[in-house]
């Protein structure tokens, strides 16, 4: 699901009617202490999530 999601340009995703953008983060892109953080709590978690940008 992640990579339809992030492979695309043109689709938004509303939450709690609020409009979001996905960009695809890889791991390996986020400074140690944030993938540290995210591993510590979501222990069974990918190599990759979804991380959204709202839209005005």
């Amino acid at each position: 699901m992640f990579l339809d999601i992030a492979n695309r340009k043109d689709i938004n995703i509303r939450i709690d009617g609020k409009f979001f953008k996905p960009r695809g983060v890889a791991m390996d892109d986020l400074p140690a202490n944030v993938k540290n953080f995210f591993n510590s709590k979501y222990i069974d978690n990918g190599e990759l999530f979804i991380l959204l940008e709202l839209l005005s």
